[in-house]
């Protein structure tokens, strides 16, 4: 009996699809067709043992690994998002559930080195947009 509930876990994973590829539409939209909802800035502070990573908090909490929200999003090619980092981008959707775009606004890493491993701290802040409702 006790190892059959030593394996139950539970983890969440919210996916985005907000960036447009105009494939086959053409759709003329500006920044002055946005609506600023505000900035969300993201932690993450891990410890890396050469090939893998202990996560210590998320967003200022303490993590779980057993319990845990996996949000994707998808930014352009030439920005690369840590999987770590994908585990914080809860932020968003929790503090802007409609928003429509999201812009990576900057990103830092701090890294404090220890023998064997290292101490790392990651911030993302994004800007956060919604499309104007036509009245």
């Amino acid at each position: 009996m006790f190892l059959a509930t030593g394996c139950v876990s539970q983890h969440n994973v919210n996916s985005s699809y907000n960036q447009m590829k105009p494939d086959y539409i053409r759709l003329d939209v500006t920044m002055d067709d946005y609506q600023y909802l505000g900035d969300v800035t993201m932690e993450v502070v891990y410890k890396n043992y050469g090939l893998w990573k202990k996560i210590v908090t998320i967003n200022g909490e303490s993590y779980n690994p057993r319990y845990y929200t996996l949000t994707a999003i998808n930014f352009p090619k030439n920005i690369s998002m840590s999987t770590v980092m994908r585990k914080a981008c809860y932020k968003i959707v929790e503090t802007y559930p409609n928003a429509d775009y999201v812009v990576p606004a900057s990103s830092r890493v701090e890294y404090e080195h220890m023998f064997a491993a290292r101490n790392v701290k990651e911030t993302l802040t994004v800007k956060v947009f919604a499309l104007k409702v036509a009245q």
